[in-house]
């Protein structure tokens, strides 16, 4: 028995100032008659925040769901901010502990609109360019090193979008 997906997707209300965390889970049984996980979140300070559900039960028949889980005032993502709670995931089969798992995440809502792209309700204005793999030396052969330096520079140069080119 094993979490097959854990996939967590924020959306807020029409103020911004509560959301809700879909939280998808799907579980491969493997025998088992039912499984239960257990759900806590963390702020990013790392204080609990009570949530319900704070648990879900899956089966054979049902090994996947959905639970919309309220939460009021949360922090928000922004690239200035990045802040992040922290949900954890532990599965139970027969009373057992069987699998942990972390997922951090920001709660953040990103739209785009007509041609317009807005973070939590804020329009945001892109800067940045396409990025191809190419060194001097080196060519086409890019290492994690020169990979690393090249962000580091986007970051430097304010860059808040890159494409990348496909070969």
């Amino acid at each position: 028995e094993y979490v097959t997906r854990l996939h967590v997707e924020t959306q807020f209300d029409s103020s911004f100032s509560n959301a809700v965390l879909k939280v998808a889970l799907g579980m491969a049984m493997d025998g088992a008659r039912r499984a239960r996980v257990d759900l806590s979140l963390k702020d990013p300070d790392g204080k609990s925040v009570p949530i319900r559900p704070a648990s879900v039960r899956l089966s054979p028949r049902t090994p996947e769901a959905i639970v919309s889980i309220p939460v009021n005032q949360p922090e928000k993502w922004d690239c200035e901010h990045p802040r992040q709670y922290t949900l954890e995931a532990v599965v139970k089969v027969s009373g057992s502990t069987t699998q942990t798992l972390i997922k951090r995440f920001g709660v953040r809502q990103v739209e785009v609109r007509g041609n317009q792209v807005f973070v939590n309700g804020d329009p945001v204005k892109l800067h940045g360019g396409c990025r191809h793999d190419v060194h001097p030396t080196y060519g086409r052969s890019a290492t994690p090193a020169l990979d690393a330096k090249d962000v580091r520079l986007l970051k430097n140069a304010n860059f808040n979008f890159v494409r990348t080119s496909h070969y």
